[in-house]
């Protein structure tokens, strides 16, 4: 895949539970197969996966230098599979690591969120800037009404990990939210 540019966001559902955008469909991933490549720390609901509560399916892949991969790849979270995360490669080690959230959307009790990630700089060798947003809302005790809290985090490839810093919110218009437009919270 080409990630410059690239926009991660939880794809919508079907009333079936099928994904309706095809960009984040991706092909399943055996997790019985591949279990030994896998482990709870890239993946952190690999076992509800395992018992078959939801999957993993590959969404794309790029080189990121001449040591880490990149992979792409939508995952179960905390009811269904909604998360889109970049898992890291290590092809020196044979390894799976820990890669970067890259989107989730769910809630529960009247809360919900929603993280989106854009790739601002690519360049094999180079850099890998990501800039993820959160929107947050939280009702009240009797759920008439609630807060908004809206987050910005940059993250850099640095020698093997993401080194992030939070900020606030700088470009609402740069980076505008894909799902939220959904919710009448704010």
């Amino acid at each position: 895949m080409n990630p410059k540019g690239y926009h991660a966001y939880s794809p919508e559902f079907t009333g079936d539970m099928k994904v309706k955008t095809t960009q984040f469909r991706g092909v399943a991933i055996d997790a019985e197969k591949y279990q030994g490549l896998l482990n709870e720390k890239a993946v952190p609901y690999l076992e509800s996966i395992l018992k078959g509560y939801g999957g993993i399916f590959a969404i794309g892949k790029f080189d990121i230098n001449p040591r880490y991969t990149g992979l792409v790849v939508r995952q179960h979270s905390q009811y269904s599979d909604t998360q889109v995360a970049l898992l890291l490669w290590d092809k020196q080690r044979n390894q799976l690591i820990k890669g970067l959230e890259l989107a989730d959307t769910f809630g529960d009790a009247g809360w919900f969120f929603d993280t989106e990630s854009w790739i601002i700089e690519y360049a094999p060798n180079g850099k890998l800037v990501i800039v993820s947003r959160t929107k947050n809302f939280d009702p009240n005790e009797d759920f008439t009404s609630g807060t908004v809290s809206d987050s910005t985090k940059v993250s850099r490839f640095n020698g093997g990990k993401f080194v992030s810093t939070t900020t606030a919110t700088s470009d609402t218009t740069k980076y505008k939210l894909k799902r939220w437009k959904q919710y009448k919270a704010d």
